[in-house]
C-alpha cells in the first residue's frame, strides 16, 4: 500500500504540474465567458436573459430540456476529442508509441476536467462550485465521482477495456489469415493511382493499415468509455438519481 500511495502521489503531483500549464487551457477563469458562447450556439437569450444566466445559472434560465441538450453535446464533443487523442497517438509504429501513451492519458484527464466544469457551470450557481474556483483538487474529486464507483461501473470498464484488446487481437489475425488477398488489393489500388509496387512498400502499407484499424479501436473505447461518465455527472448536477 505504500508503494501504491507513493506511485499515486507522483502521478497527482505531474498531472497537476502539466495540467496547470497555460497552454493547456484546463481550468476555466471565468464561467460567464463558457456562458456567453453557449448562449451564443444554442440558447438564443438577449441581454437580460444573458444576466440572468450569469447572476443564476443556464438551468433555471433557460430549463432542464434545453440545458440537458446542450449538455450531452458537450459531452459527445468531449468523448470525440478523447477518442481521436487515443486513435492519433496509437497510429506510430515505432518506439514513439511509448511516450504518446503518456500523452493520451494526460488528453484524457484534460478532457475529463473540462467538461465537468462545464457541466458544473451549466447546471449550478456560482456558488455550488465555489466561488467558480476551479483546480486540480476539486476537479479531481469531481472526475473520481466520474468514474463510477459502483461494481457495475468497474465491471462496465473492464468489458470495454477487453473489447478493445480482443478487437484489436481479431484485427491482428484477420490480416494474418487474409494476408494475401489484402496484398491483392493493395496491388490493384497502387497500379489504379500509377504508384510503383514493390514487396517493400505492400507490406509497409500492410503494417499502417493494421496500425490504423487498431487505432481506430483504441480510439472508439476511449469514446466509448467517456460518455458514461459525463452523464454520470449530467444526472447528478440535475438532480437524478444514478440508476
Amino acid at each position: 500500500m505504500q508503494i501504491v500511495d507513493w506511485g499515486m502521489h507522483i502521478y497527482d503531483v505531474a498531472m497537476q504540474k502539466v495540467l496547470g500549464l497555460k497552454i493547456m487551457h484546463t481550468y476555466n477563469k471565468n464561467p460567464d465567458d463558457f456562458i456567453v458562447k453557449m448562449n451564443r450556439r444554442h440558447f438564443h437569450l438577449d441581454q437580460e436573459g444573458l444576466q440572468r444566466m450569469f447572476d443564476t445559472s443556464p438551468f433555471e434560465v433557460v430549463g432542464r430540456e434545453a440545458v440537458d441538450r446542450v449538455a450531452r453535446r458537450r459531452i459527445r464533443y468531449h468523448a470525440f476529442l478523447a477518442g481521436v487523442c487515443t486513435l492519433l497517438t496509437m497510429l506510430p509504429l515505432s518506439w514513439i508509441t511509448w511516450p504518446l501513451l503518456i500523452v493520451d492519458i494526460i488528453y484524457f484527464q484534460m478532457q475529463v476536467f473540462v467538461v465537468s466544469q462545464e457541466l458544473y457551470i451549466l447546471y449550478k450557481r456560482k456558488a455550488d462550485y465555489d466561488n467558480a474556483h476551479f483546480n486540480y483538487e476539486t476537479l479531481a474529486v469531481v472526475a473520481v465521482r466520474m468514474d463510477g464507483t459502483l461494481i457495475k461501473h468497474q465491471v462496465s470498464k473492464n468489458a470495454k477495456r477487453g473489447i478493445g484488446w480482443a478487437g484489436r487481437w481479431a484485427a491482428g489475425q484477420g490480416v494474418k489469415v487474409f494476408r494475401v488477398s489484402i496484398k491483392n488489393i493493395i496491388r490493384q489500388v497502387f497500379k489504379w493511382l500509377g504508384i510503383g509496387v514493390t514487396k517493400n512498400s505492400i507490406e509497409m502499407t500492410m503494417a499502417y493499415l493494421l496500425s490504423f484499424v487498431c487505432a481506430s479501436i483504441g480510439g472508439f473505447i476511449s469514446f466509448w468509455m467517456f460518455l458514461p461518465m459525463g452523464r454520470r455527472l449530467r444526472k447528478e448536477l440535475a438532480g437524478d438519481n444514478d440508476d
